[in-house]
């Protein structure tokens, strides 16, 4: 499969994917077909939502062919040119396709996706706002490219919004454990969890999501506006396509944390981390006999979570993430030559809780500073549903796309999954239809998502990474392999692993431009 990208990433470059099979589009002609990814999120809603839609269309024909949880194979019958699915409902950005034109049997395209930006311009179907309004903008930073004008074209749409860190079991937890506000406090709090005999952490090597909290404590280190600027290409010193951007220092800051906690001595991870597969360790956290504190995951936990538990069997929330301790290196505070203490970075990060708007002795600009620090969360925007742009549906595609950001097909979506909510403009809370599922953990999620900054994973918007291939991190390994390694052969330290990431992506750099097409 990994072959198969590369070589779709080079024609894309070229601005050139040509086939000679025939056009794709159902064989009926008349009616939409669908395929869906059938993850953690479930796919009950759009059955639902298919349901509705059709009761209000009877004039049109809605079919759902197939779901799978191995939605890979999406991409290449795109890239066919002749798969005959109309809409697809996946979870990867898709933004490479964005971003070159395409021959296809001699027809060009903008794009592989077909161009959704009338959708987006348009109103809600019966409401008054427009679609691209309705939506919480920081969840379109992937939907769309944006010319020189600033004119944006748009060719995906998300379809939930999401969240992610770390999760900690309120039935294990106990009322002598400090919530941590940083990661030098998370780090103590696991030592205590230890000692007492508890297991502080459990996580799968094969399948993580170390990511999630790695790249909240990146975007608290670095700063939202210098994440911005890091994903459109940008290193630390303002140049654009370097290979120092892997030098941004912020990635080492959170390698270090992930590091501290990881590393095989501490003892703080489960040992069944390295062996079990996911649904195992997941189920290794929620068991009733328990012992585990936390475990770094995403907000679909609830879902499979309630298909095996009872609500009054498990009790789950998600920590706040920790502050990063290092962002004091970042911050203009000095006491003589001394950054600000970990102990009174905490404090600051309690009063910000509490409401607070200033603290004494801390500069309106450094209070800032950790006020979107401690606000970052983190969550995906490549769950997105897209059309082939040689469908020959089109049209009836994105109708039923604009059926979905309909406050009806909201409550469906939210009725349908027990609680996940959308990236959109509505009041969960206080619906009369969907206020009864924003309760307990789904509630949590929601409001950490409602008064969060948010940061999204994979927010890649430059050539150089969605079709160049250059990654945050993992280019030359994953570094929860090597940060946990037993074996002292195996093991990397965080400053051992981002020297490595860049030394790889350094001795590649000409290949990734050329495959970006930059300066070619």
């Amino acid at each position: 499969m990994k072959k198969i990208k590369k070589v779709l990433a080079l024609t894309m470059a070229l601005g050139l994917i040509a086939t000679s099979t025939a056009c794709g589009g159902s064989k009926n002609a008349d009616t939409l077909i669908i395929e869906a990814f059938d993850g953690g999120y479930g796919v009950q809603w759009l059955y639902d939502i298919v349901d509705a839609y059709k009761a209000a269309n009877p004039d049109k024909k809605v079919e759902i062919k197939n779901t799978t949880p191995y939605d890979e194979g999406f991409e290449t019958a795109l890239s066919s040119g002749a798969t005959t699915t109309d809409l697809y409902f996946g979870r990867e950005s898709m933004r490479k396709y964005m971003m070159s034109n395409t021959v296809i049997n001699g027809q060009t395209y903008d794009s592989l996706l077909a161009n959704l930006t009338d959708v987006y311009t348009g109103n809600v179907p019966g409401e008054d706002i427009k679609v691209e309004d309705k939506f919480i903008a920081e969840s379109l930073q992937n939907a769309y490219v944006e010319d020189d004008e600033g004119n944006k074209s748009y060719f995906t749409m998300p379809w939930i919004g999401g969240a992610g860190g770390i999760i900690y079991n309120k039935k294990v937890w106990k009322d002598t454990w400090e919530v941590p506000n940083t990661t030098d406090e998370l780090l103590e709090i696991c030592q205590t969890i230890k000692t007492d005999g508890y297991t502080p952490m459990i996580y799968c090597l094969q399948d993580s999501y170390w990511y999630f909290p790695c790249e909240i404590w990146f975007a608290q280190y670095e700063g939202k506006t210098s994440v911005d600027a890091f994903w459109n290409g940008y290193d630390e010193n303002g140049e654009r396509y370097t290979p120092e951007i892997l030098l941004t220092k912020g990635l080492l800051k959170s390698y270090e944390v992930v590091e501290s906690l990881l590393q095989d001595s501490k003892g703080f991870m489960d040992a069944r981390s390295k062996t079990d597969d996911f649904t195992t360790v997941q189920t290794h956290f929620l068991a009733t006999d328990s012992k585990i504190a936390m475990i770094p995951n995403g907000d679909w936990i609830q879902r499979e979570m309630s298909a095996n538990y009872s609500e009054d069997e498990v009790d789950i929330g998600f920590l706040k993430t920790p502050v990063i301790s290092s962002i004091v290196e970042t911050l203009e505070y000095r006491n003589g030559t001394e950054y600000m203490s970990d102990e009174t970075l905490s404090a600051v990060i309690a009063a910000i809780d509490s409401g607070a708007t200033s603290y004494d002795g801390v500069s309106a600009a450094d209070f800032a500073r950790l006020q979107e620090a401690r606000s970052i969360y983190t969550g995906f925007c490549g769950h997105v549903a897209w059309v082939p742009a040689y469908s020959s549906k089109v049209d009836l595609a994105k109708d039923f796309l604009r059926y979905m950001t309909t406050d009806e097909s909201i409550r469906i979506f939210t009725k349908a999954t027990n609680g996940y909510t959308q990236p959109f403009h509505f009041d969960y809370t206080t619906d009369a239809e969907t206020s009864p599922y924003m309760k307990n953990f789904m509630l949590n999620s929601y409001e950490l998502q409602r008064t969060g900054t948010f940061v999204a994973r994979n927010a890649a918007t430059d050539r150089l990474f969605c079709v160049g291939g250059v990654k945050m991190y993992g280019n030359s390994g994953n570094f929860e392999t090597y940060f946990s390694a037993s074996n002292s052969a195996d093991y990397l330290s965080a400053y051992d692993y981002y020297e490595a990431e860049y030394n790889f992506v350094k001795s590649r750099w000409s290949n990734y431009l050329q495959l970006a097409g930059i300066g070619v």
